[in-house]
């Protein structure tokens, strides 16, 4: 196996994946699914390893939503994707030939809807999942699997506005309910769709129930074994580190978290020193990736997101991880507070612990940090911790 950060692996090569996809599965026969994980943790692996390999009485659709810039660019994708499935088993669109005659006339192998013919998109939509519903034989079942598709709502939203970008919400939902026994949808994303509810309420549309019948599922990072196993397995691949490549192995481990994506990156550093590498080694590439984590390691979008995410309250959460980035243990509200408070003009200290208490549970579901058995507040990744102490200068 060799060392691939930000590529994508081949399924062979996935690791520590299986009892999550089991678990993916034994939901999807009852309800569809929301995967929430932190951007290059895997979600997308995971995907395309059952797209791959489905499981028995499934079909798999899967696309990347995020380039769809209005409602009728994601309604001409999943009819492209509907008439490239049925076709490759000689089976035809007939609801969206009669939609195409009825509205358009014949349809000549290209999308052409009439103009000024209002959601037109809409009904193209509910023909296409309609299409590919019908051709499931008895007992067959289909799941759609659109990954970044809070992306893809936000530039609906920014070019068509609130309304239209809600609409897509409720269509698929109402899709979901009237294919109940037969089809399923996964949605996932790098920005958690309650940032996205969020933007869509302040324009008057927001409504996080056209998504309370999915089930939400974390893609957490490695067990500490499957961990190992990739490191190990990355070590030997790329003959780096001889007889000593278990402990080495350990080192890498400790160090990244049992993140994956973190894992490819070190034992990559580690092959460009073109040579045998020691335990020493792991220390000494990890502290100069992280120095110059904005640009190989792709770092800096845990900082430049935070504008993004949290507009006005970007200094707060800046104020918030620089007060813990400087702690070596868990901080309770109390301490946070205190440390925020020397940091900028945050109202009262009453009015700045309510504010908090908001703000640690957004940066939670936002995997920068985690809550612990005491109800203190930490990073949930120490490297992530060590990065933003360089970064900010502390």
């Amino acid at each position: 196996m060799k060392a691939n950060p930000g590529g994508q692996l081949d399924i062979e090569d996935v690791i520590g994946r299986d009892p999550l996809i089991e678990v993916i599965w034994d939901t999807l026969e009852l309800q569809s699914v929301v995967l929430v994980a932190e951007r290059r943790i895997g979600k997308t692996t995971v995907m395309q390893v059952m797209e791959e390999r489905p499981r028995k009485g499934w079909r798999v659709v899967r696309r990347d939503v995020e380039k769809c810039h209005s409602a009728m660019d994601f309604s001409k994708q999943v009819y492209s994707d509907v008439d490239h499935f049925l076709s490759a088993k000689n089976k035809t669109m007939r609801r969206c030939s009669e939609f195409f005659n009825r509205a358009a006339g014949t349809k000549l192998g290209v999308i052409e809807l009439p103009k000024g013919k209002e959601n037109a998109w809409k009904e193209l939509l509910e023909k296409s999942i309609e299409d590919l519903v019908s051709a499931c034989v008895e007992d067959e079942r289909l799941v759609f699997m659109w990954d970044e598709i809070p992306y893809m709502i936000d530039n609906i939203r920014k070019s068509e506005g609130a309304e239209t970008a809600m609409a897509i919400f409720d269509i698929l939902r109402a899709l979901r309910q009237d294919h109940g026994k037969i089809l399923r949808m996964i949605f996932t994303g790098s920005i958690g769709l309650h940032h996205i509810f969020a933007l869509l309420k302040k324009d008057g549309y927001g409504n996080s129930s056209t998504t309370n019948d999915m089930y939400q599922i974390r893609v957490d990072v490695l067990a500490e074994p499957d961990a190992l196993n990739v490191a190990e397995s990355l070590l030997k691949g790329e003959n780096l580190a001889g007889e000593d490549y278990r402990e080495i192995a350990k080192v890498i481990v400790q160090n990244s978290d049992c993140f994956g994506h973190y894992i490819h990156c070190i034992v990559k550093a580690l092959k460009m020193l073109a040579r045998q590498i020691s335990k020493e080694d792991v220390e000494l590439v990890l502290v100069e990736k992280l120095i110059d984590g904005g640009d190989e390691w792709d770092l800096d979008h845990y900082h430049e997101r935070l504008q993004d995410y949290y507009g006005d309250d970007e200094s707060l959460c800046i104020a918030i991880l620089d007060t813990l980035a400087e702690s070596v243990d868990p901080l309770s509200l109390d301490e946070i507070a205190s440390g925020v408070s020397t940091r900028g003009k945050f109202g009262s200290r009453k009015a700045l612990k309510e504010k908090l208490r908001g703000t640690l549970k957004l940066l939670r579901s936002d995997h920068y940090l985690k809550r612990c058995k005491d109800r203190k507040h930490a990073f949930l990744f120490p490297l992530i911790q060590r990065w933003w102490v360089l970064h900010r200068d502390l």
